[in-house]
């Protein structure tokens, strides 16, 4: 049987060129959508309030993915036990009162400084990161 490796190969350019291509897509109608979300009626120097929050989250998440995609799978299959773990305890010092933050009603955010973080969107990423691993591993 040959030893070949589990985790997924490079693909052709023109599959990554037309990733890329549907996320920028999705990305745009995204910026339109708050946009127009955020149109008033009666204009004010605050409109544009909204657009510019999420262009600014927009400028830092693209950064964070260009970095990331120019880290080798193995990178994130090894430490995926470690992410998940570090996620589960995020999502249990949000419980912790004093530790976790109510908005709108629910405690699900942890401020840190002027920055808040939902460790349920970090659980989106970890819980598939782990369960491809174990997955993977099983088929060895």
């Amino acid at each position: 049987m040959k030893s070949a490796s589990l985790l997924p190969q490079s693909q052709p350019e023109h599959d990554r060129s037309l990733f890329i291509s549907m996320a920028c897509a999705l990305l745009g109608i995204g910026v339109l959508m708050v946009h127009s979300a955020s149109i008033t009626s009666w204009p004010t120097e605050f409109e544009q309030v909204y657009l510019s929050k999420h262009l600014t989250f927009l400028a830092i998440a693209v950064t964070v993915a260009s970095v990331a995609s120019y880290m080798p799978a193995r990178f994130w299959f090894d430490r995926a036990p470690l992410l998940f773990w570090g996620t589960v305890i995020l999502l249990i010092l949000v419980l912790i009162p004093g530790i976790g933050t109510r908005v709108n009603g629910a405690q699900r955010w942890l401020r840190l400084g002027s920055i808040s973080l939902q460790p349920s969107e970090l659980a989106k990423i970890a819980l598939p990161l782990l369960t491809v691993r174990l997955m993977l591993q099983r088929r060895r």
